[in-house]
């Protein structure tokens, strides 16, 4: 699948507890992934900044053009 198709997040828990709690964990998980990337050096942390920044903020905003 490529980058900018990925979302990182949803938000669509019934309540604001449940979708604080899910971004946390999305932003967690997101934040792990890359770092053991950056680690084992597939890619470099710039490129891991812009993958976190695209699949938390511009895809979607690109895809939903808001």
């Amino acid at each position: 699948m490529p980058l900018t198709k990925n979302f990182g997040f949803g938000g669509d828990d019934e309540m604001v507890e449940g979708t604080y709690a899910s971004l946390k964990i999305a932003k967690d998980n997101i934040s792990n992934v890359l770092t053991n990337m950056v680690i084992k050096e597939r890619i470099d942390l710039k490129f891991a900044y812009k993958i976190a920044n695209k699949i938390l903020n511009t895809n979607i905003s690109d895809v939903f053009k808001i």
